[in-house]
């Protein structure tokens, strides 16, 4: 057990807070935003996903998942010894992505959007957002979140 523990702790100290902040988007599904937003370190976080069940010490299929979307092959290959390839392979047997289609999508939208887009679209959402929320979502993550809680984008509203 101490083993997987050292493993956690060593990905912790090298995650980012843009690593963090999209591990929580991408867990937002099975933890409550509420809670996402109170967390503020890796550590939080991989508790949260123990107390959801989603981790533990003989599956960490959902963390390896998490770091595969966020492009952390690193941390695969150096924490967890396994590829990129083993875990696209894991993840095309039917169920076993836990990040749904709708999430990774807009994920990979945030990741293509620069900085000076994303100003482009708060400038695009001022009539449907308050000002506070679009002063105080500097990244194109956050914008999704807002405009999730606002019912401008969600999983069944993705052709209009």
């Amino acid at each position: 057990m101490s083993g997987n523990i050292q493993k956690l702790l060593s990905i912790c100290e090298d995650l980012t807070l843009e690593d963090l902040s999209a591990l929580k988007f991408l867990s937002l599904e099975h933890i409550p935003l509420r809670k996402l937003e109170s967390i503020q370190d890796p550590k939080e976080l991989l508790l949260a996903l123990q107390d959801k069940g989603l981790l533990d010490n003989s599956d960490l299929s959902f963390l390896k998942e998490l770091l595969f979307r966020i492009s952390r092959n690193d941390l695969l290959n150096d924490r967890l010894r396994c590829s990129r390839n083993e875990v696209k392979r894991e993840l095309q047997i039917p169920s076993r992505a836990k990040v749904s289609p709708y999430r990774q999508l807009l994920y990979g939208i945030s990741e293509e959007v620069s900085r000076d887009n994303v100003e482009c679209v708060r400038f695009l959402l001022q009539k449907q957002l308050p000002k506070r929320k679009l002063l105080d979502s500097t990244t194109m993550l956050e914008l999704f979140i807002e405009m999730e809680k606002a019912g401008i984008v969600h999983e069944t509203q993705l052709e209009e």
